[in-house]
């Protein structure tokens, strides 16, 4: 498969020249394609900082393609259950995929629609891998906090088995800024997973959507959401590099 150019997720940045195009100041996480792929064209030179990659992986890897992947700054594999995959964790080998995963230490991060978070959630519990969940948890915020997608998100971060990230706030809103429908969603993260477990995701480089969002304008809700300068560096910054093997 064709190398091809990974979206890049930044942990902490600062915005200076074009309003769509950040600067990274900080180490930064790498977001793979949803297609599997053992080559990337993306790493720490790219963004001029220390990256991690999530990548996506076929179920048969090898285990020294894993050991590459580690090798080279993997900490995650990134399941899109949506557009991708929605089958991964219904397969015979999903249990072993899932297991081999979480042998090396990786987060399973998943993008999945509301009515596949129950079972996809219960699945994830059982196998006891680390949970990255993508999109704030939500698909389509009209079906409300209360249903049973987004409870079980809620559920697994209340016991201390995911992280969530509030990622393309462009995506998930129905708002081209402000963004201030997804505040019943950010209000119950916070309460399930708390502020040490929350992380920041822009969705740069903002590809195939109608109107690009303005990156700044994706970052001014942390201020309403996280007052706090001491938290908002925490969900920007300290938690990634926690979580993600940069250090403390």
């Amino acid at each position: 498969m064709a190398s091809r150019r990974v979206p890049v997720d930044e942990m902490k940045s600062s915005v200076t020249g074009r309003a769509d195009q950040p600067r990274f100041s900080e180490p930064v996480s790498i977001v793979a394609p949803s297609a599997p792929t053992n080559e990337y064209s993306v790493g720490p030179n790219c963004v001029g900082q220390p990256a991690t990659i999530f990548a996506g992986v076929e179920p048969d890897a090898s285990d020294k393609t894993l050991e590459d992947l580690a090798a080279a700054g993997v900490v995650g594999v990134r399941f899109n259950l949506v557009s991708y995959d929605p089958g991964a964790f219904s397969r015979a080998d999903a249990p072993r995929l899932l297991q081999r995963i979480k042998a090396l230490g990786w987060f399973a991060q998943i993008y999945a629609d509301d009515a596949q978070w129950p079972a996809a959630a219960a699945t994830l519990r059982t196998s006891g891998i680390r949970v990255l969940v993508d999109h704030f948890g939500v698909r389509d915020i009209a079906v409300g906090t209360h249903h049973p997608g987004f409870q079980s998100v809620l559920a697994l971060g209340r016991e201390g088995v995911a992280i969530a990230k509030l990622s393309s706030l462009f995506r998930v809103s129905r708002m081209i800024k402000g963004f201030d429908d997804l505040d019943p969603y950010v209000d119950e993260l916070f309460e399930a997973f708390g502020v040490r477990g929350c992380i920041w995701g822009s969705d740069w480089p903002f590809i195939n959507v109608p109107t690009r969002p303005v990156y700044a304008d994706l970052l001014s809700p942390l201020s309403r959401w996280l007052p706090d300068p001491g938290d908002r560096a925490r969900v920007l910054a300290r938690n990634p590099l926690r979580l993600f093997g940069f250090g403390d």
